[in-house]
């Protein structure tokens, strides 16, 4: 690389901004950042749950939450299935959000991809299809910053909800707080199966791998055509030498 390209590389961000310089850099690798936020996401949700969902076995003795303030000191906090109800509500939302998200970022791949044109002439369906994605890709440019925000806030509220629900270790007291708690369980069980269910059905380098796998080869001819052949070209060598051991003998007579 040439001193003259190095300098230009590195003025980038001074001539164009560095707000501008990053959403280009952010927009040039937007798919890769989206799968490392979901995936880094995914995994720390799976361990935190685990994580609480063990030691409240291995620990059977509650925690006991009391205020902070002299006047109420001896007042125990209680959770009521109004908080677990808020709780999971918001949870599920923002966890339908997510695998929404996922779901478009999967099928993004072989939908956004704008074709190679080897003639001028483009029917108006394709050009119509070439304007859309054109027009989504720049939707997606100018809002890539509040984008990656978004998700990353509605990963902080996917893991606040497991520490609330599951990581507070207190006692649960009704009835109906244990069937929100049932709930939330099944919950982040689909959770979980969500992510790894869409990237198998809808991946389209998945489903590639799937169809080469699921496609048999053509198989080869029966072997008897094959001897066939090479019958026949044996035949066709011993009637030639027989003909050229006639023509040696009608020579000698």
């Amino acid at each position: 690389m040439s001193t003259r390209s190095r300098a230009a590389t590195y003025s980038e961000p001074e001539e164009i901004g560095l707000i501008v310089y990053l959403q280009q850099r952010l927009y040039e690798n937007y798919t890769v950042i989206a799968y490392i936020l979901i995936i880094v996401t995914y995994f720390i949700a799976f361990g935190e749950f685990l994580y609480f969902r063990l030691l409240s076995e291995l620990m059977p003795e509650k925690i006991i939450y009391k205020r902070t303030c002299q006047l109420l000191a001896n007042e125990t906090i209680v959770r009521t299935g109004f908080h677990y109800a808020s709780t999971l509500f918001c949870f599920f939302s923002i966890s339908l959000l997510q695998i929404t998200c996922f779901f478009l970022l999967t099928v993004s791949g072989k939908w956004l991809d704008i074709p190679r044109q080897y003639s001028n002439l483009i029917s108006l369906e394709e050009k119509l299809r070439i304007e859309l994605i054109r027009s989504i890709k720049r939707v997606m440019y100018n809002t890539v910053f509040p984008t990656f925000l978004v998700y990353i806030m509605s990963s902080a509220v996917v893991l606040a909800s497991i520490f609330y629900m599951v990581g507070m270790l207190d006692e649960v007291e009704d009835t109906v707080s244990k069937v929100f708690l049932y709930c939330f369980d099944v919950c982040m069980i689909l959770y979980f199966l969500a992510f790894p269910t869409v990237c198998l059905i809808y991946h389209p380098d998945i489903q590639f791998r799937f169809t080469r796998c699921r496609t048999k080869p053509a198989r080869p001819e029966n072997n008897n055509t094959s001897s066939v052949h090479l019958m026949a070209i044996r035949n066709s060598q011993d009637d030639s030498h027989e003909l050229q051991d006639l023509s040696i003998r009608t020579s000698t007579v």
